[in-house]
């Protein structure tokens, strides 16, 4: 799977107390807003994810992981297993009592395998995980995520033309519209009264918009008044 543009090493800022970043972090309770999503894209590396799993579909893709990916992990973790049992037993005396109490249950071979067979260029990730993370100074860029090429604009609207297209996009809205209503005529009273009710306090939060009508939605999506 393609990962998101590599990052530069940076400078993060040293602190006598390491527990005041988390909490900072506390303190924001709601999600980004529209303006600050609209000004961070959507990174390659998701975006090819989120191809991947609609064109997959929930079924398929769970019935990959379930039949595909864990018997393969599972038949690599049987053929580690003693050398599992080597590796913690060595790294035991060497590993800062912090790191242990952290990530103690982690296996360092499994990561050292996975990071292995993805290609992965963060070659000490299982290394950090024994002696622990840097968290202040200069911080080498681990490599992790590495540059892949994004689409052009042409392959990106040939892509879209569907979404986009007014006839298609129009008939798609009210094929949707047509299957909430059918749906609705058999919920029961309850459940849409709870639903309303969890949508309402999720708003409140401010982690999910207002609704808009028909006509918002038309002007949002094609940019026309009516």
């Amino acid at each position: 799977m393609p990962l998101q543009q590599e990052h530069e090493s940076r400078r993060v800022k040293h602190q006598d107390n390491p527990f005041k970043h988390a909490e900072e972090a506390r303190t924001f309770t709601s999600l980004p807003s529209a303006a600050e999503r609209a000004s961070c894209p959507v990174p390659a590396d998701i975006d090819a994810t989120i191809d991947f799993a609609l064109l997959q579909g929930a079924k398929l893709l769970a019935g990959w992981r379930q039949h595909v990916q864990l018997p393969i992990l599972k038949d690599a973790l049987a053929e580690i297993a003693d050398l599992k049992t080597w590796v913690r037993q060595i790294s035991k005396e060497s590993r800062p009592p912090h790191v242990a109490r952290v990530a103690d249950k982690i296996s360092l071979v499994a990561l050292a395998l996975i990071a292995d067979s993805v290609r992965s260029r963060n070659v000490t990730l299982a290394l950090c995980f024994k002696n622990g993370f840097q968290l202040c100074g200069d911080i080498e860029d681990s490599k992790m995520h590495c540059k892949i090429d994004e689409r052009t604009l042409s392959e990106y609207l040939a892509t879209v033309a569907h979404l986009t297209s007014r006839n298609v996009s129009w008939a798609s809205l009210n094929e949707v519209q047509r299957k909430c209503a059918a749906a609705a005529l058999t919920t029961p009273a309850a459940t849409q009264l709870e639903l309303c009710r969890v949508t309402q306090e999720q708003i409140n939060l401010g982690q999910m918009s207002t609704g808009l009508t028909k006509e918002q939605l038309c002007q949002h999506l094609w940019s026309f008044p009516r």
